[in-house]
């Protein structure tokens, strides 16, 4: 007897009839039945989705009635397992003080068109260190301090001398975390920004190290939305797909899609550029497809892969420039450990 199954509900096993013969049975709510001759049998229980999809049953010889005690002996043992399988695997950060360090590679790559100098392109190579610092857990939440120290930045292309040779200051912020990862920026109007930072904005990107947590209990192949909140960047509340793909490096492999729709100004006010200060607005869609491993115990992100893809309009000092910018970056999160 050879059994293979796959269930997301605990069923009961309805035995077959003691005169089971060779063939294809489908047991339902109520009844066996029979369909065409086979070796195998195909048991089936549609109203509580459970499903064992192949049963190897040689009944040409001995006892039919023992054979068929033994097939559902063997398929209760089968309910237990699929039981199991049935409480499904819950998703929680774990809150508590301490300090986590990424190491955060991006290239971006923008191919603009720019009144009066026709299509330009640009590359973006940056390296940066993404220190967390998480406070005490009260009510529920903890106080993250971020803080992103740019460690290389290559710029090539035609804009890269337009650019100039800025050195990125580091970048603090100030965000509010709960036990659904669910990571909430706090607004710092001291904040500063360059124009580096707002080209490679332009490119957009709305995942980072820290996602929403469906609130139930999920199965692989299970999806539930990620809430992007409102922001400068992003006029409404809108939603991402994620997918639990399984286990995958020690962790769970989580896929994440969608597209969001930038309208606005990037956090910081007036960019600090070689030109002076630089008011940006930006306006456009922003594809994402993300790939993160997540850590079992504690929920910490240990690798997130985001790949996007965008078509932005750039707005610079309210009007006197305009350029449409289409670009693609990829940005990969690894935790020092």
């Amino acid at each position: 007897l050879n059994v293979r199954s796959e269930g997301r509900t605990p069923f009961s096993i309805i035995s077959p009839p003691s005169n089971i013969v060779q063939g294809d049975w489908r047991a339902t709510t109520n009844k066996l039945e029979t369909n065409r001759p086979t070796n195998n049998l195909d048991w089936n229980h549609p109203c509580i989705g459970a499903r064992i999809v192949s049963v190897s049953y040689n009944s040409s010889k001995g006892n039919h009635m023992q054979k068929s005690r033994l097939l559902a002996i063997s398929l209760l043992a089968l309910g237990t397992v699929a039981f199991a399988n049935v409480q499904g695997i819950t998703l929680r950060r774990k809150l508590a003080p301490g300090t986590d360090t990424y190491m955060v590679t991006s290239k971006t790559s923008q191919a603009m068109t720019i009144p009066g100098m026709g299509d330009q392109d640009m590359d973006i190579a940056a390296g940066q260190t993404h220190v967390f610092t998480y406070g005490a857990v009260k009510d529920g939440k903890q106080s993250v301090k971020l803080a992103m120290t740019t460690d290389k930045m290559d710029v090539t292309g035609p804009m890269a001398q337009a650019m100039g040779d800025q050195k990125i200051p580091v970048i603090e912020t100030t965000s509010t975390l709960d036990e659904l990862n669910r990571m909430v920026g706090v607004p710092d109007k001291k904040a500063k920004t360059n124009a580096m930072m707002s080209m490679m904005m332009s490119s957009g990107q709305s995942v980072g190290i820290a996602f929403e947590f469906p609130s139930k209990a999920i199965n692989v192949g299970d999806s539930w939305d990620i809430t992007i909140p409102k922001s400068s960047m992003t006029p409404k509340e809108q939603k991402l797909k994620a997918t639990l793909i399984g286990e995958a490096e020690g962790g769970y492999e989580i896929k994440i899609t969608g597209t969001v729709n930038i309208a606005g100004t990037p956090p910081g006010g007036p960019a600090e550029s070689p030109m002076g200060p630089m008011t940006t607005k930006l306006k456009g869609t922003t594809g994402i497809e993300s790939t993160a491993i997540i850590e079992k115990e504690t929920g910490r992100t240990l690798r997130l892969k985001v790949v996007s893809k965008s078509k932005v309009n750039v707005d610079i000092n309210d009007g006197q420039m305009s350029i449409d910018s289409n670009g693609t970056s990829t940005t990969e999160y690894i935790l020092k450990k």
